[in-house]
C-alpha cells in the first residue's frame, strides 16, 4: 500500500507482513484512516450490486435487440426470396400465356 499526501507519496507499506487481523485493522488506525460502520458497507455493497445488475440487464437487452434484429432481416431475406420466386412464376405464366395467344393467332391465320 501506498499512502499519499497532496500527490506526493509519503510511505510504502508491505500489507504481507500483516498476517493478523488485528495488526491490520490497528495500522489503518495509526495512518489515520476510519473504519466505515457496517451499514454504510452494506449500502455501498447494496448500491454496487444493483448497478452491476442493470449492467447485465442492459447487456441482455442489448443482445436480444440484436438477435431480432437478425432475425428480422433474416425473415425479410425470406419475403424477398418468395416475392423474387412468385415473380418468376408469374412471369413463366404470362410468357406462357403469350406464346398461347401466338399459337392461337397462327392457327387463326392458317384457317383464312
Amino acid at each position: 500500500m501506498t499512502l499519499y499526501q497532496d500527490g506526493e507519496e509519503q510511505e510504502q507499506i508491505h500489507l504481507n507482513l500483516y498476517d493478523d487481523k488485528e495488526k491490520l485493522h490497528t495500522l489503518f488506525q495509526e495512518k489515520g484512516f476510519i473504519r466505515k460502520p457496517d451499514e454504510i458497507i452494506a449500502a455501498q455493497e447494496a448500491a454496487m450490486q444493483a448497478e452491476k445488475d442493470e449492467k447485465e440487464r442492459l447487456e441482455a437487452e442489448k443482445r436480444q435487440q440484436a438477435r431480432e434484429g437478425r432475425d428480422a432481416r433474416k425473415k425479410e431475406r425470406q419475403l424477398a426470396k418468395e416475392e423474387e420466386e412468385r415473380a418468376a412464376q408469374r412471369e413463366k405464366l404470362l410468357q406462357q400465356e403469350q406464346a398461347a395467344n401466338e399459337r392461337r393467332q397462327q392457327e387463326k391465320a392458317g384457317e383464312l
